[in-house]
């Protein structure tokens, strides 16, 4: 029996072993397929009908052109670690063909300043470009639809990034340690922020210029919220950038406190939409009404029935009776100057 128990033990440990090495084998298999492309500068995998680069012969220097086809087939990942620490690269030219940027693919690299994430990529994956301390240029594809966690952390001379329309997700500590970064436009596609994804180290800030970030986004979206919730700074990403003088069936201005008053002609109104459509607010800011001066107020009649009140008075532009901080008021207030009052 206890032979039996013995044997029974060691045929266990052997299937255990037996599992392991297989797993093994399956981990290595991502890296025994690896091939050589025919002109002896890539090293790269085929999966699917599709390369994806893993890496190169000789380490690039200067700006890093990436093949959209090796050997016959389309490039389509840059894979995990690709190009980190290629110390030389001062840009990135990445194919329309490719969909995937791996893990930590240009992690590393100190030089690089400029990128561009072509429309075909989906995903950008978890540390891409983590500590690219040069990097100053970044436009990010209208595909993306996630932008993983530390995927940009400490690319400390970064000024400003905007995130596409079809993006959904920003991951933790995603764009943390910028210390550059002043200006992030967020649209209303967005409805995952981690709370952590613009953090920034107060020890390491005291060796950086101050830089104050104002995230961009729209009324009534997802990152408004965000940006209500953790305290940053946030404008409205120009509220009437879509009007039209079509849209509005009259309008009025009335000057306080002189109560002076005058109709908008139609080229007038086109003047005013042609301002709306460039204003900018910040935020929220009803303090307004513990100031004195002139106001000018202006009434739209919209032809769907509604009103819409907007009135300018220096430094708030006050909509709908909400006021927000704002440098566009000038040019309503100038507007309002010209139109004859009765």
């Amino acid at each position: 029996m206890r032979r039996n128990h013995l044997i029974g033990k060691m045929i266990g440990v052997l299937v255990v072993l037996l599992v392991l090495f297989m797993a093994a084998g399956v981990a290595d298999d991502e890296w025994t397929d690896e091939k050589t492309d025919a002109s002896e500068k890539w090293y790269y995998v085929l999966r699917d009908g599709g390369v994806t680069i893993t890496g190169y012969v000789e380490e690039p220097i200067g700006d890093l052109d990436i093949p959209s086809e090796l050997d016959g087939h389309p490039v389509t990942g840059i894979g995990d670690g690709a190009f980190a620490e290629c110390m030389e690269i001062a840009g990135v030219i990445i194919p329309e063909s490719v969909t995937s940027i791996g893990e930590e693919a240009f992690a590393r690299c100190f030089d690089l300043t400029d990128v561009a994430i072509p429309d075909s990529v989906t995903d950008i994956s978890e540390w891409a470009f983590k500590d690219c301390v040069s990097l100053t240029g970044l436009t990010i594809g209208s595909n993306v639809t996630n932008i993983g966690g530390l995927a940009f952390f400490a690319c400390e001379s970064l000024p400003e990034v905007t995130i596409p329309a079809n993006v959904t997700s920003i991951g933790s500590l995603a764009f943390a340690d910028c210390f550059s970064l002043s200006s992030v436009t967020i649209p209303a596609s967005v409805t995952n922020i981690s709370d952590d994804a613009f953090q920034v180290n107060p020890e390491l800030a005291e060796f950086h210029a101050k830089v104050t970030l104002t995230l961009r986004v729209e009324k009534g979206s997802y990152a408004e919220q965000y940006a209500q919730d953790n305290n940053i700074p946030y404008v409205f990403a120009l509220p009437y950038k879509d009007l039209s003088a079509n849209e509005i069936l009259s309008a009025t201005v009335k000057i306080l406190p002189e109560n002076a008053k005058g109709d908008l002609s139609d080229d007038e109104i086109k003047e005013l939409v042609a301002i709306l459509r460039t204003v900018e607010t910040s935020n929220r800011d009803d303090s307004y009404k513990e100031y004195g001066g002139q106001a000018v107020i202006f009434t739209l009649t919209m032809t769907d029935g509604t009103e819409e009140i907007i009135s300018a008075f220096n430094p708030f532009i006050i909509i709908n009776g909400i006021g927000y901080k704002t440098d566009g008021c000038y040019g309503l207030s100038g507007l309002g100057g010209t139109i004859p009052w009765h």
